[in-house]
């Protein structure tokens, strides 16, 4: 299943030099497994280490969240990506 996804994210990721932004659900309590099995997948799948990955918490009166963004590294546009979620989104949580 792990391959399957990070194929798919290759192929999206590498023809619209955009981000992928993703949470791990934690409606049923299960957000750190989730979370653990998504970074396994990661460190596996991800061996040409062609995808960065970028996370922030995002908080608001009543929780925390953290997201997560899937960028392509050649991608033209991958500094603005970082930039705008790694620093523009700081100010969410302030």
């Amino acid at each position: 299943m792990g391959a399957t996804i990070f194929k798919i994210f290759d192929e999206v990721l590498s023809e619209s030099c955009n981000g992928i932004m993703y949470r791990c659900d934690d409606s049923d309590g299960r957000e750190c497994s989730r979370e653990l099995q998504f970074d396994r997948w990661y460190e596996t799948y991800n061996t040409d280490e062609k995808i960065d990955r970028f996370a922030q918490n995002f908080c608001d009166e009543n929780a925390c969240d953290k997201y997560y963004v899937l960028v392509d590294k050649g991608c033209f546009n991958y500094e603005e990506i970082f930039e705008s979620f790694n620093y523009r989104c700081k100010e969410c949580n302030n």
